[in-house]
């Protein structure tokens, strides 16, 4: 693993270096020598500045223009100013790309490649599935960048969801397939199979061409921003997704990703069109709904774990480390819940 890029999974070309957490965003947010709190995964105290995994010269470099329009709609988010659809898509990428570095990341730390083998790279996992990030804003001083969630035996084999922090605004990014296609109108995965060959099969249903509240776990969006994005490219080859409601809720028909929409403050769930405008930054909550909002990274990584991916794991390896994850997920939602 240490000698396969993080982006194409390769031998690394004119092996260069990524920054899973980009030196830009530590820089921003004044962080950039601070320790990265990585839980269990090390004991060693790297800075952010040393978070680094191979990768090839020419995929760090292909890579260099998300990271540029990331970072313009980072800054303009945290300034509260408004963004146009196309660029919240273009955040939407970069939450995958960051949450699967970060994955990989965890997995060259720990030395768990003995245990997993990972199937999927950087390039392999931006704007594959449904997508969705709860933006949050709350009433502290504390200036800093963190991230929730990654510290699971959930997060390590099933790598959905997890938070970003970044001074007082927390971002809780999830994306895994069919967890909100259906209730925004477009087809959805209704159950997954596999054949004796070990290949899977989808069964998928049509659209109701319209959006359904609640989308996912009764999420609201009062004092918060709830953004979602269907991802049909693995499906988009069937009749359901040729229809007028996702030809005109698509960003992309032709690569499959569906448009933006947003959930906030009423609760009215509303299409933004790819040039329309809109300012992603959410009331202020009180500090008191804090633990709350930690809380809720976990839950949403057991809701994913349960309902889309637990049909598909059958190792015995799997099946034992599933169960400790579960209780270790209930555990700190108790916890938590005090």
């Amino acid at each position: 693993m240490a000698q396969k890029c993080v982006f194409c999974g390769g031998v690394p070309e004119k092996k260069n270096k990524e920054h899973v957490i980009p030196q830009w965003l530590s820089k921003y947010l004044g962080r950039y020598k601070s320790v990265c709190n990585l839980g269990w995964v090390t004991d060693a105290k790297i800075p952010f500045s040393g978070l680094t995994f191979p990768a090839c010269t020419e995929c760090n470099s292909e890579d260099a223009d998300l990271e540029a329009q990331a970072k313009l709609v980072i800054e303009n988010l945290m300034d509260s100013k408004p963004v146009t659809g196309i660029q919240v898509s273009i955040l939407m990428d970069w939450f995958d790309k960051l949450r699967t570095g970060i994955w990989l990341g965890e997995l060259m730390l720990s030395k768990r490649l003995d245990e997993i083998d990972p199937n999927y790279y950087i390039n392999d996992r931006i704007a594959l599935k449904d997508r969705m990030l709860i933006i949050e804003r709350f009433d502290i001083t504390s200036k800093g960048l963190g991230l929730t969630g990654i510290d699971t035996q959930m997060f390590i084999y099933s790598p959905n969801v997890f938070q970003l922090w970044m001074h007082n605004v927390l971002i809780t990014n999830a994306s895994a397939t069919g967890i909100i296609d259906g209730k925004l109108g477009f087809p959805h995965i209704h159950a997954i199979s596999k054949t004796e060959q070990k290949k899977l099969i989808a069964d998928v249903l049509p659209g109701r061409n319209k959006t359904t509240h609640p989308v996912i776990m009764n999420l609201d969006g009062l004092n918060k921003t709830v953004v979602y994005q269907p991802i049909f490219k693995e499906y988009k080859s069937t009749l359901y997704c040729d229809t007028p409601y996702v030809h005109n809720h698509s960003y992309d028909y032709d690569a499959g990703v569906g448009g933006i929409f947003i959930q906030k403050h009423n609760n009215e769930i509303k299409y933004i069109n790819p040039t329309d405008k809109i300012n992603l930054m959410p009331k202020l909550q009180p500090e008191s709904q804090l633990q709350n909002s930690h809380r809720r990274v976990y839950e949403l990584q057991k809701h994913v774990f349960e309902k889309v991916n637990k049909p598909l794991i059958e190792t015995p390896t799997f099946k034992q480390e599933k169960n400790l994850s579960l209780c270790e997920i209930n555990a700190i939602i108790k916890s938590l819940s005090r």
